[in-house]
């Protein structure tokens, strides 16, 4: 959502128009999985093909907030550029428009319980801002700028070393991070307990396996062989995530998403063939003049759309303006539409709202820093 092109030496940009697309397929799938995602909670209480819809939906969306992290490793690891010139960018791009947002909404969701907040408890959220996010979707800011914390040393180090020895740290990190936290998840109980040992222990740590992962496929050929594997592979943890969450919501008696965690195995290879699948398919069908320039224009909406869309979606969820427009509701106040139907129309509607509104927004020159 958030890498622009911009972030690679001026030579390198023709070929990386894919680039732009994955961002915007990255932000439609945040969209999706902040609407589908209701239905996996009314195990029940809706019809099982409406929450099976939802678990597709969802599923299918799930490597959103990963691949985002990819692209940041692809385009940012590798790069020279001072120090000082790459926490400049940063600060204007993502870490004011995070304290902005993350406010805003702490003042949203107070008005709707209620009351404009007092002093104090403006000052409790604005301390509180560096260890919980005040809204669900900004917590991908919180390893995102870790990440970008951490990228002038991990520059240094991968400059210095051979991408096996890279591979090898990746490795490590998806038997300590990811199959650590399968094995937890799933048989409750901690390997070494007194020992903090684990990647998964911290959101950061977990991310960065994702941030190497883009480095590295900056180097793999796309061969059409290694192209319908990544599709396989797809579309094999696809089904296991499906399949998993309804035998396991089914055994439970209601909605068991841990598989749809970001950082479980089926995710991680999931993120992995998507990438290699974006970029194939970008590299050989993205290169009119017209798409090309339609991409870039959209995806610099990106992140503007990330940081508003919740506020859309929770107004069309509530009928403010009039109608109702969610996973299983597109007319006010009583018409009803299955979600395999009703979801692809609202992500459509969220999205061009969302990015409407941040079109307007950059209009007003104080507001455009908001909404890079």
């Amino acid at each position: 959502m958030f890498p622009t092109e911009d972030n690679l030496p001026k030579p390198s940009r023709a070929r990386l128009y894919w680039v732009d697309f994955a961002r915007i397929l990255a932000i439609l799938m945040v969209v999706q999985i902040h609407i589908s995602g209701v239905l996996l909670y009314k195990w029940g209480q809706v019809p099982p093909a409406y929450w099976m819809a939802g678990n597709l939906f969802d599923a299918i969306a799930r490597p959103s907030a990963s691949l985002s992290f990819m692209l940041s490793g692809f385009l940012l690891l590798g790069k020279r550029e001072h120090t000082q010139i790459f926490f400049k960018k940063r600060l204007t791009r993502v870490l004011i428009p995070f304290i902005f947002w993350s406010l805003l909404y702490w003042l949203w969701r107070s008005l709707l319980q209620g009351g404009f907040p007092e002093g104090k408890a403006f000052l409790n959220a604005l301390l509180s801002l560096p260890v919980r996010p005040s809204s669900y979707h900004l917590w991908f800011l919180y390893p995102l700028l870790g990440l970008y914390l951490l990228t002038p040393v991990l520059r240094r180090w991968v400059s210095a070393v051979t991408d096996k020895e890279i591979w090898c740290l990746v490795i490590v990190w998806f038997l300590l991070g990811p199959v650590m936290l399968l094995v937890e998840t799933v048989f409750d109980f901690q390997v070494a307990p007194n020992i903090e040992y684990r990647f998964s222990a911290n959101v950061i740590f977990l991310s960065l396996g994702y941030f190497l992962l883009g480095h590295l496929f900056k180097h793999v050929k796309s061969t059409p062989r290694f192209v319908w594997a990544a599709a396989l592979v797809f579309v094999a943890m696809l089904a296991v995530t499906v399949g998993g969450t309804y035998i396991l919501s089914a055994r439970a008696q209601k909605g068991e998403v841990f598989l749809y965690n970001i950082y479980m195995p089926n995710i991680v290879l999931m993120t992995m063939a998507l990438f290699v699948l974006l970029r194939a398919f970008g590299e050989k069908f993205l290169t009119g003049v017209f798409l090309t320039g339609l991409a870039r224009q959209v995806a610099s909406l990106t992140f503007g759309i990330y940081l508003i869309h919740v506020m859309v979606v929770e107004t069309l969820a509530d009928g403010v303006w009039g109608f109702k427009a969610s996973a299983m509701r597109l007319l006010y106040p009583r018409y009803t539409i299955p979600p395999y139907y009703s979801v692809p129309v609202v992500v459509a509607l969220v999205f061009f709202i969302s990015a409407a509104l941040v079109v307007v927004w950059r209009k007003v020159p104080i507001l455009r820093r908001l909404v890079p």
